[in-house]
C-alpha cells in the first residue's frame, strides 16, 4: 500500500500534464498550432518530473523531502501555465468578438458601405449601432491582459477614425436629420450621442505619439527630402 501512496503525486502530476498537452494542442476543440515542438517538449517535462522525484525520493532517502516538494511544485507549475493559458485564449476570443462589434457597427450603421455621406437617418440603424458600440466598450473592460488590450486599443483607434470621417461634416447633419416637421425625433437622442462621442477624442486618452521619441526619425530622413527638411526644421518643438 505505501508504494502507491508514494506514487500518488506523480500519477496526478502525470493527470494535470496529460490534460495539459491535451488542451494546448487542441485536441478538446480545434486550435490552429504553429509550434508544436514549443508545446509538446514543456508538456512532457511536466509529465515527465513528477515520476523523477518520485523515483529519487524511494531511492535516495536523504533527499526525499526535497523530492517531494518538487513533485508538489511541477504540479503547480502545471496549473499556473494551464490557468494562465485558459486567460489569454479567454482574452483572445473577447477581442475577436470586440472587434466584431466594431465592423458591424460601421456596416450596419452605413448599410454595408452603401450610404456613406450621410448614412441614412434609420432609427434602428442608429440604435443598433450604438448598441454594437456599447457592447464593444463591454467587452474591451473585460481583458485583463496588456497584449490583447494593445491589439483592441488599435482596432479601436483605427474604427474611430472611420466613424469620424462619415460625421466629421456637421452640415451633413442639420436638425431635421434628426427630427421631423412636427418635433418628434428621428433618431433616438441617446444613440446619436454615442455614435459621434465615439467618433471623437476621448478626454484624458494618452496620445500614443507623445510617447515616440522622434530622434530615430530624424536621423532616418533622406537628404533628398530637402523641402520636407527644411519644414521640420521650422518647428523644432513640436517634434520633440
Amino acid at each position: 500500500m505505501l508504494p502507491v501512496l508514494n506514487f500518488l503525486p506523480a500519477i496526478l502530476g502525470f493527470t494535470i500534464g496529460l490534460i495539459w498537452i491535451t488542451h494546448k494542442l487542441g485536441l478538446l476543440k480545434y486550435v490552429k498550432i504553429n509550434d508544436k515542438c514549443g508545446i509538446i517538449i514543456p508538456c512532457l517535462v511536466t509529465i515527465a518530473l513528477p515520476f523523477i522525484f518520485t523515483y529519487i525520493s524511494l531511492n535516495f532517502s536523504f533527499v526525499k523531502e526535497l523530492a517531494q516538494l518538487g513533485i508538489f511544485f511541477t504540479i503547480a507549475i502545471a496549473f499556473l501555465n494551464y490557468f494562465s493559458n485558459q486567460k489569454t485564449k479567454r482574452d483572445e476570443e473577447i477581442t475577436r468578438q470586440a472587434i466584431l462589434a466594431l465592423e458591424r457597427a460601421f456596416e450596419i450603421l452605413t448599410d454595408n458601405g452603401k450610404n456613406i455621406a450621410p448614412p441614412l437617418a434609420d432609427r434602428l440603424n442608429w440604435l443598433t449601432t450604438a448598441r454594437m458600440l456599447a457592447r464593444y466598450e463591454k467587452f474591451k473592460r473585460q481583458l485583463t491582459t496588456e497584449l490583447y488590450r494593445t491589439i483592441c486599443e488599435e482596432q479601436e483607434e483605427y474604427w474611430r477614425h472611420e466613424f469620424y470621417l462619415l460625421i466629421e461634416e456637421d452640415s451633413l447633419y442639420p436638425l431635421s436629420y434628426f427630427e421631423n416637421a412636427q418635433g418628434k425625433p428621428i433618431i433616438q437622442p441617446k444613440s446619436a450621442l454615442i455614435i459621434f462621442g465615439f467618433a471623437g477624442w476621448k478626454q484624458g486618452k494618452i496620445d500614443p505619439l507623445k510617447t515616440i521619441s522622434t530622434e530615430s526619425y530624424l536621423n532616418s530622413l533622406s537628404p533628398s527630402h530637402q523641402d520636407l527638411n527644411d519644414y521640420l526644421s521650422k518647428y523644432p518643438k513640436s517634434i520633440e
